[in-house]
């Protein structure tokens, strides 16, 4: 009996602590990171570091003249975009979505692809679209690709079927694919079922009960950065720029994605050569329907700071400086050295401190200078 009661006590005791120990983490980190009133960017529900955060709401003030899948059956769509979770409003917050910019700036109809570089082979699948004839149907004049630079290495060196047809392709969305039908009627109805458009600022999609295993994350992280850029097994990494460059309680932590160093390997001329390569032909195939293709990789979060990091320790990115070099077919936009201008001047939130994703600051300056002709 004395040896069960004191079983008891100890299984007691240890329910108690855990108890305790989550209500503490829960009270002290979790709930900040994770809530149901505004949004919280990716880096900082990751880390959980608390003075990166940047609390925010989806709030739209423009009103470019971008449209959605249902209204596209007779309308001209003067550019097209095609990207990433950039394109798709990523990062929520004021405009979120760099097309509202670009429309109001050139008076285009924007239509934007979702989830469109979820194909295998992006290029292809563009190239698949063209030919299905629904960008004649269109009058489409301008074609912007947008890739995150950590990704456009795999995503446009892969070797390329120049004579891809409508009918041969696949696209893959999620876990699901289909073909592109060459019927462009046929096409916007598979692209009205698979064109599911979620909002960076979900209030409801966090229901986390005060003892989950997101407590224990934050405890580790919250003590292991102190001793390690990436807490060790952390995706994020967080460093320390020389000056403020954000309007969060710690205005000089930089939080980025584990994968902007990651990739950096990849950015060699070889690898770049092929890019451009590939995308020299895609304008080609363009220009021979009427189409302009303007290439738009983004800028890495850590490649636009690194200069002001504090004894950076990591290699430079190299991908736009080897891409500058080579001859296009197409148009550059030059997320890097648009936003490197910003910068100088001092402006602050280019980045959302929390977030892998620019804030609207940077597509409004992006968009002031680009100019479609």
């Amino acid at each position: 009996m004395y040896k069960y009661k004191k079983y008891s006590k100890l299984v007691v005791s240890v329910l108690i602590f855990l108890f305790l120990l989550h209500f503490f983490s829960w009270n002290t980190y979790t709930k900040f990171v994770f809530p149901k009133e505004y949004g919280i960017g990716d880096l900082g529900r990751t880390s959980y570091q608390l003075n990166t955060l940047l609390p925010r709401l989806n709030i739209s003030e423009l009103e470019g003249k971008s449209i959605t899948l249902e209204e596209w059956s007779n309308l001209n769509v003067d550019l097209l975009t095609v990207g990433d979770s950039f394109s798709n409003g990523g990062g929520g917050g004021k405009n979120s979505y760099y097309q509202s910019y670009l429309s109001l700036e050139n008076d285009f109809t924007v239509f934007n692809l979702n989830k469109f570089t979820s194909s295998s082979n992006i290029i292809e699948s563009i190239i698949s679209l063209v030919n299905s004839g629904l960008l004649d149907n269109w009058n489409t004049k301008y074609l912007v690709l947008e890739s995150v630079e950590r990704l456009a290495v795999n995503r446009f060196s892969q070797k390329v079927n120049v004579n891809v047809s409508s009918n041969t392709n696949v696209f893959k969305f999620d876990d699901s694919s289909f073909y592109i039908p060459s019927n462009y009627i046929e096409l916007k109805d598979e692209f009205l079922v698979h064109d599911k458009q979620s909002s960076f600022l979900d209030f409801n999609k966090y229901d986390i009960n005060i003892i989950n295993n997101l407590n224990l994350n934050a405890l580790k992280y919250n003590i292991l950065y102190h001793f390690d850029p990436r807490a060790y097994t952390s995706s994020v990494y967080k460093l320390y720029l020389d000056q403020d460059l954000f309007t969060s309680k710690d205005k000089r932590s930089l939080l980025f994605f584990k994968d902007d160093i990651k990739s950096l390997p990849l950015s060699n001329f070889n690898n770049i050569k092929k890019l451009n390569d590939n995308l020299n032909k895609l304008s080609e195939l363009l220009s021979s329907k009427g189409i302009t293709l303007y290439f738009m990789p983004v800028v890495d979060k850590y490649n636009l700071y690194s200069k002001y990091i504090v004894n950076n320790p990591y290699p430079k990115s190299t991908f736009f400086e080897e891409l500058r070099k080579l001859p296009k077919n197409y148009e550059f936009i030059d997320t890097k050295a648009i936003l490197t201008q910003e910068l100088e001047k001092g402006v602050k939130d280019l980045y959302y401190p929390d977030d892998t994703h620019w804030s609207y600051k940077a597509s409004e300056a992006i968009f002031k200078k680009v100019k479609f002709e």
